[in-house]
Parts: C-alpha cells; structure tokens; sequence
C-alpha cells in the first residue's frame, strides 16, 4: 500500500490532509476487520453453531484471531499516515477502526439470530446453562444449589439477538473499543523524529 510520508509533521501538529487519510483508511479498514471476523464466525457457524458458547479453547482461539488480524490492520493503517502517528492520530484512528469492526459484528449477529437460524438464541441459552450445569455439578455442589445459581444467571443472561443484548452489545463495543484503541495506539504510535537546524558560523 502506498505511503503518504510527506503528509505527517513533526510534532503534535498533523495537518488536515493526514488526519483524513487516516479517517478514510480507519473506515475502510474496520469494515475489512469487521468482515473477516463475521467469515470467521460463519465458518464456526458452520461447523457447530453453540460451540462458541460451550467451548472456551474455540473462544480463545477465535480471540487469537481477532487481536492478530488487528495488529496487521494498525500496521496497515499506520503505514497510510507515512509511518509516523503521535498518541492522539493512532487513537483517533483506531478507535474508528475498531468501532466500525464491532458494528459489523453487531450487524452480523442479527442477521444471524433474526434471518439465519431463529432457534439459535434460545439454543445458546440452553447451551451456556447446561455447561453452567455440569461446571457446578463437577465442583460438587448440589441441585438446589446449582438451581439457585441457575437461576441468578438466567437474570443476567439476556437472549441473543434480543434489544436488551444488542443494546448491551452496543454500549460494552464502545468501551471495548476505547480500551483497545487506547492499548494499541500506545503500543503504535511513533512521533517522527525531530532534526535540529544548525547555525552557520
């Protein structure tokens, strides 16, 4: 991809041509973040819809995924600004990227539970409360216990796809994408460097 190194000045100071490079590049590469994360859900979804929810490896796998193709895409989107990006570029712009990725995902999951399979919600309900059931009946406890906390969990576990868990989903994406933009633009930025003038003698 092409490089806009002259766009970027030194310092705090970026001028308008870079902040909408990098505005532009955000967009478009938190929808290509977005669609490979739902290629991947589909492609769980293929192979066993409610493993996600009872499967805590597939969970850190698919985690593994995501933070990997983000790394790439800063990379990608730090190369667009020249290289160099101070603090509040990196963050600005990743916090689209990523704001615009959870969209998708967000969008994704209604397609799923709305058009594609109406049964799965309650099916990964069902799913997440046996699991619940046989994690608590293996630490010993028993089935009045295990009802009661059954019971508590169900209160806090809205159905997928419902308005309640879209809502929620919206509002924990946008903090998710602060907290991730605040780590990746600390871990990306780079303030380019500063070459001091000299004075003839």
């Amino acid at each position: 991809m092409e490089n806009n190194s002259n766009l970027t000045e030194f310092g705090d100071n970026v001028t308008d041509a870079t902040k909408k490079i990098a505005r532009e590049n955000a967009l478009k590469f938190g929808l290509y973040l977005g669609l490979f994360n739902v290629v991947v859900q589909l492609i769980i979804y293929f192979i066993d819809p409610l493993i996600i929810y009872t499967n805590q490896a597939i969970g850190l796998v698919l985690m593994v995924i995501s933070i990997s193709a983000s790394v790439y895409f800063c990379i990608e989107l730090k190369k667009m600004v020249g290289g160099f990006w101070n603090f509040r570029l990196a963050f600005s712009s990743i916090f689209i990227m990523f704001l615009i990725s959870s969209l998708v995902a967000l969008l994704y999951q209604v397609v799923e539970f709305h058009l594609i399979d109406k049964e799965l919600p309650q099916k990964s309900v069902d799913a997440i409360m046996n699991k619940m059931h046989n994690d608590l009946s293996a630490k010993g406890l028993s089935e009045d216990q295990i009802k009661s906390q059954m019971e508590i969990t169900k209160k806090f576990v809205p159905l997928p796809g419902s308005i309640m868990s879209l809502t929620w989903g919206l509002f924990a994406s946008i903090v998710v994408s602060i907290i991730l933009a605040l780590i990746f633009a600390a871990i990306f930025k780079k303030d380019p460097p500063v070459f001091g003038g000299s004075n003839a003698s």
